[in-house]
């Protein structure tokens, strides 16, 4: 398995998925790349992590209170700072989802939309740099 140590200011760190369907995207996913969906954490409202030969490689999270799943994978660029991130975003017309909120002790993670419509998220790592595996499905 490809490993990287570090991640880079903006590069992508992490994906999850937002599925209507957990127990069917964990079976699917599991089937297509031989990933190991892991048990939901109350924690963080259902939460779970794919992993892959015990090595974490993606999220996962069904529907959110009144706010039902989209059925779409959003990828995650690292920032060294969030804040700055989420000012310059504005300044360059983005708009957030949510503002910065930590997620334990692993990160501060946040969702917008860009001038064009894209979602992404931004995550500034604290315990938890994102995916270590590269070039692999």
């Amino acid at each position: 398995m490809s490993e990287r140590g570090s991640v880079t200011q903006g590069a992508p760190c992490w994906i999850d998925l937002w599925t209507s369907d957990v127990q069917a995207s964990r079976r699917f996913y599991g089937e297509l790349f031989g990933w190991e969906a892991q048990e939901p954490s109350e924690e963080f409202g259902g939460y779970f992590m794919f992993t892959r030969q015990g090595v974490p490689v993606a999220g996962g999270m069904g529907d959110m209170g009144d706010m039902p799943a989209n059925n779409t994978w959003k990828i995650y660029l690292s920032t060294l700072d969030i804040n700055d991130t989420v000012s310059r975003g504005e300044e360059l017309g983005a708009s957030f989802v949510f503002p910065p909120m930590p997620v334990g002790d692993m990160g501060i993670q946040t969702v917008f939309t860009d001038a064009t419509g894209a979602t992404l998220g931004a995550w500034q790592p604290l315990s938890f740099s994102g995916f270590t595996t590269w070039e692999e499905h």
